[in-house]
């Protein structure tokens, strides 16, 4: 594939957009990792929120989120209040799973 890309460059092209979609996908995904944070019922019957599941998410939305400003840091880069703006969603999920682990805290 790498002498496709160096010899063709309608391939090229085509590759790099390719990339650019599978990495605006990867960003959209950061939103979903939010659903995966599991619950569980208390002896009295009380929901709780699993703190490994949060750990989990928060750790996997922590790596999606640097990978995207290593690769694509004038989009998904942290250092432009610009850029800051677009990337809301990923700050609220932030808040949202901090919020959860709050809320298991004092729960607990």
């Amino acid at each position: 594939m790498r002498r496709w890309l160096i010899e063709h460059e309608s391939f090229r092209a085509n590759y790099a957009k390719a990339k650019r979609i599978q990495l605006d996908i990867l960003a959209e995904d950061i939103l979903d990792v939010q659903n995966r944070i599991s619950t569980y019922e208390d002896e009295r019957g009380n929901t709780r929120v699993d703190s490994g599941s949060v750990a989990a998410v928060k750790l996997e939305h922590d790596n999606r989120k640097w990978l995207l400003s290593k690769l694509v840091p004038k989009k998904y880069g942290n250092s432009d209040i610009e850029i800051e703006q677009r990337n809301d969603a990923i700050t609220n999920l932030t808040k949202a799973v901090a919020n959860l682990t709050d809320q298991y805290k004092s729960d607990v």
